[in-house]
């Protein structure tokens, strides 16, 4: 099947799924005509790309995608680590919530004040 199918039934946009190719979670078959190169999707290029999918909404990286595909060993262990990164993030933004909510109803707060004292006793950001 083409990609515009391929995107209908997946959910995902033609260039997610020209990406995922490139990353190697998909391997549609190519074949060139007229110098240009073409692929061919298959059903299960289509069921691995809805899966990818969800699980990038449940903000899986594709680094952790990728690892549960190639060794169903890991699976379990990426998913508590991604978790508890989950967890994590969500202390830290009902810290950062409570700080806001604090300074929310302070007289005349600026955008310098704001971000002065939102700065105060703030973790660094991760990347």
């Amino acid at each position: 099947m083409k990609i515009k199918q391929v995107c209908a039934l997946s959910g995902l946009t033609a260039r997610a799924v020209r990406f995922y190719c490139e990353r190697g979670l998909i391997h549609p078959t190519s074949y060139e005509l007229n110098g240009r190169n073409y692929y061919e999707y298959s059903q299960e290029d289509v069921r691995t790309l809805r899966r990818v999918g969800t699980l990038r909404r449940a903000e899986f990286s594709l680094e952790e995608i990728s690892s549960m595909m190639q060794d169903e060993k890991c699976v379990q262990k990426v998913i508590e680590t991604h978790m508890q990164k989950l967890r994590e993030r969500e202390m830290r933004t009902e810290a950062m919530l409570q700080k806001m909510q604090s300074l929310c109803n302070t007289p005349h707060m600026d955008f310098h004040a704001f971000a002065d004292a939102l700065e105060e006793n703030s973790p660094p950001q991760e990347d």
